[in-house]
């Protein structure tokens, strides 16, 4: 992992805050139920 990060094991010194990647535009919920053979 440390060929990847040019600071080696400089990047794992200190501790980054986890962000979760920005929320996708996802299909509607009801495409769900409809593929999964669930509609109402």
């Amino acid at each position: 992992m440390s060929r990847l990060q040019p600071g080696g094991a400089g990047g794992f010194t200190k501790p980054k805050p986890f962000i979760p990647p920005p929320p996708s535009p996802a299909p509607p919920k009801g495409n769900i139920f409809t593929l999964g053979g669930l509609d109402p």
